[in-house]
């Protein structure tokens, strides 16, 4: 099984590099301008950028305040719910740091 994953790949990169020189080739006997192409290109995955970004915040949030429940069960011990606050405090400033991280790195994304 390992075998036939390991030719799969390689009879992949040879396809992805054979359909890149057709591209490349389609691109020279066009005359195609590429800087208007790049813009357009720049453009679209700017947009898409966007929303995967939106998507996929609003999604943790959302998965967040579905499961939350699940999180932390109901303390043990006389010391458990100090320790729950914790723990909750210690979320909240993972995902206060993820959100601005997330954003960042989506920014200055090229």
């Amino acid at each position: 099984m390992t075998f036939l994953w390991i030719v799969a790949t390689i009879l992949l990169v040879v396809v992805l590099a054979r359909l890149m020189t057709v591209v490349n080739l389609a691109s020279e006997i066009t005359k195609e301008d590429n800087d208007d192409t790049q813009i357009k290109h720049n453009t679209y995955n700017g947009i898409g950028f966007i929303i995967f970004m939106v998507a996929g915040l609003g999604l943790m949030v959302y998965m967040t305040l579905r499961y939350s429940q699940y999180m932390l069960p109901e303390a043990a011990s006389e010391h458990g719910p100090g320790l729950d606050n914790l723990l909750n405090v210690n979320f909240a400033i993972i995902a206060i740091v993820f959100f601005i991280t997330q954003i960042v790195l989506f920014w200055f994304c090229p």
